[in-house]
């Protein structure tokens, strides 16, 4: 009989890894055959004063400087669309609309966030785009340490004899 169990297992193995190499899945999780998601990203670029930010290049960078889609440019209304699809921006990752200088492509004039759909609207604001977020420098610290030292102290005296 235990000759049976052996080759019921090895037979039961060879079935498993038969299957498995039947269908390979690609590293993003979908089968070779399936076709990419398109995908279109636009919206309007205006500038403070609510007027249309024109002629300015835009690219859509998806969760990491590696997978980008663009360039485009504004129209005279302010207006930008960029048709892609799910292998350059993958559906669900964060997406970040950066609006350059016309002039001279190093200089980031704007930036809008969101997060990747099969149709995804940014709409930037030039010179509201990047809201302060105050740091809390020296009082923070002084708040987190006393916290810190306080749940030390508690813990301490609550559980030694």
């Amino acid at each position: 009989m235990r000759i049976g169990i052996k080759i019921l297992v090895a037979a039961g193995l060879a079935v498993v890894i038969g299957v498995t190499n039947v269908a390979p899945v690609k590293a993003h999780g979908g089968f070779p055959d399936t076709p990419p998601t398109p995908i279109t990203i636009d919206g309007t670029v205006v500038t403070d004063n609510n007027k249309p930010a024109v002629n300015k290049t835009i690219m859509a960078w998806c969760s990491d400087t590696s997978h980008f889609a663009g360039p485009a440019a504004t129209d005279a209304a302010g207006y930008f669309s960029i048709n892609t699809n799910s292998e350059a921006c993958p559906l669900g990752w964060d997406l970040a609309v950066v609006v350059y200088n016309e002039n001279d492509s190093a200089i980031v004039e704007g930036v809008g966030h969101a997060i990747v759909h099969t149709q995804t609207t940014v709409n930037i604001t030039l010179g509201k785009n990047n809201p302060t977020v105050p740091e809390y420098g020296w009082a923070g610290a002084t708040i987190s340490l006393a916290v810190g030292g306080s749940v030390i102290a508690v813990v301490r005296r609550r559980f030694t004899a």
